[in-house]
């Protein structure tokens, strides 16, 4: 008599857990390597879609009493992550173009909430991700320039301010002197805006870059001096008044590593150890230029581009600055 074979129960099922164990893994393996391109959300974009509480997403830098920031490579563009204690403060937001993965590089970093968001000047390069930015991610205060005595409102920041009213953030216009905490440390407006004593002969650009917002990170014994597109007016103004006040570790060198910003004075009133030099590769502008990396050289400051070794994460922790590179493949947007 011939024996039945009973079917195993429990071979279905576990080949089902299989089955949807790979799954995840491929869409978590997706979403990492892809997320924020061609259409594929970020997972900041699926936390706020599945309704996770932002606020309790935050496990990197939470109980670390080190200073990270973070020089993204948005290509010939600005973003700079302050990061402290757990919260979070943006400077500059790149291009419009590089927005979609500026998000995704803010979620790879533990982002899910921003303590604070600063726009240095309104140029595309600066400001072109911000409203994204504001769109996918809580901001608790988004601190502007202000406009120039008798000039007109730039269409940027009026867009920037409905958008970011319209999610909840404080738009704050930025004085000279203003203090904002983020995690222990501080963040102090040192120059808002400047006025060219003679703008014979400036383009608009030039005005507009030396009305940039210089701003300087303190916690603890560590200082961090960002002065957006400030060219040598500004600068010279800046060492003027705060001397020894700029001291900082590390400085984002100013306007992409131009010529005609990272001055002498401004180099020896701040006195940096780092700095970190933000542009695309190959761009049209030839930043950063050869005068300024002999400047750096001259000051005995070493620096380190976006445009050849990607993001730059510089951390400081034990009276120590280290600086660990991305690598290009690990950009978080092309080159503009």
């Amino acid at each position: 008599m011939a024996k039945r074979c009973k079917p195993r129960r429990g071979h279905t099922g576990r080949r089902l857990v299989q089955a949807l164990v790979l799954l995840v893994l491929a869409a978590a393996f997706v979403i990492e390597a892809f997320g924020g391109q061609h259409g594929i959300p970020t997972w900041g974009q699926l936390y706020r879609a599945l309704g996770v509480p932002l606020e309790t997403a935050d496990t990197e830098n939470a109980a670390d009493d080190a200073v990270t920031v973070t020089v993204l490579d948005v290509g010939q563009g600005d973003a700079v992550l302050l990061a402290q204690n757990g919260e979070y403060c943006l400077l500059d937001a790149g291009t419009a173009a590089g927005a979609e993965a500026l998000s995704a590089a803010l979620d790879r970093l533990g982002v899910r909430r921003l303590k604070l968001a600063v726009l240095t000047h309104p140029h595309a390069d600066h400001s072109g991700g911000m409203v994204q930015i504001l769109r996918d991610y809580p901001v608790e205060t988004l601190l502007l320039p202000p406009v120039a005595a008798g000039g007109e409102t730039p269409w940027t920041l009026t867009l920037l301010t409905t958008v970011a009213e319209n999610h909840g953030a404080k738009v704050v216009t930025a004085e000279t002197g203003q203090t904002y905490a983020v995690g222990t440390g501080t963040l102090t407006v040192l120059q808002a805006g400047f006025a060219v004593a003679d703008p014979t002969g400036l383009t608009g650009n030039s005005i507009e870059n030396d009305a940039s917002l210089c701003v300087r990170y303190t916690a603890g014994d560590f200082a961090f001096l960002d002065t957006g597109d400030a060219e040598a007016d500004a600068e010279q103004a800046l060492a003027d008044t705060w001397g020894a006040g700029l001291r900082c570790d590390l400085f984002k060198a100013g306007h992409h590593g131009s010529a005609s910003s990272n001055t002498a004075a401004l180099l020896r009133a701040a006195g940096p150890h780092m700095a970190a030099i933000s542009c695309g590769a190959g761009n049209e502008y030839g930043h950063p230029h050869d005068a300024a990396l002999r400047r750096f050289a001259q000051f005995g400051v070493q620096y380190a581009r976006t445009d050849t070794d990607g993001a730059l994460t510089y951390t400081w922790q034990d009276g120590e600055l280290t600086l660990r590179t991305a690598g290009k493949a690990d950009a978080a947007a092309p080159a503009a």
